[in-house]
């Protein structure tokens, strides 16, 4: 596998990033397999999408929406981890305080790997207590995930159980 995919199936999936304090915790008691996709160790070589550390074409390169001509300035999240056998795709952003940042780079992805038909859950682990002031983007938010896509959930939390 490259670095920026990996098969799991351990009973806690866990997302961290170098350097970031918030982190996610994917409870996975049955111990499905799990395909974890490192977002932020993608890149563009060429028109295709290859790993930084690699040379070789990444594992997820088949599973973009649509080509992506400057994947450098493309924001996305940190983690996306698919179950198939629950055809259900877990976006995941780490943040320490730009919640506002952390919606956009999660809708980003979405926008660009979520699969038709799939259950979609985007979480978004942060440091910061400070909701109050964004209650509004996040109400907007969840309005455009209703209305644009099926079977979507969004939710400000650490940990979740599949």
């Amino acid at each position: 596998m490259s670095s920026c995919h990996q098969r799991k199936s351990h009973s806690i999936i866990k997302v961290e990033e170098q350097g970031e304090r918030s982190t996610f915790k994917l409870h996975n008691p049955k111990k499905l397999e799990v395909e974890h996709f490192k977002l932020d160790e993608c890149q563009a070589r060429g028109n295709q999408l290859g790993c930084k550390e690699q040379t070789k074409t990444c594992a997820f390169q088949n599973n973009l929406k649509k080509k992506v001509s400057n994947w450098q300035g493309q924001k996305r999240c940190d983690a996306l981890l698919e179950i198939a056998e629950k055809e259900t795709q877990i976006f995941v952003e780490l943040k320490g305080q730009d919640i506002a940042a952390g919606i956009e780079q999660l809708e980003a992805s979405l926008n660009l790997f979520a699969k038709d038909n799939w259950q979609k859950k985007l979480f978004l682990s942060c440091n910061t207590k400070r909701l109050n002031n964004l209650n509004t983007k996040i109400k907007r938010f969840k309005a455009r995930l209703r209305k644009r896509y099926k079977k979507t959930d969004f939710d400000i939390k650490s940990e979740h159980r599949i």
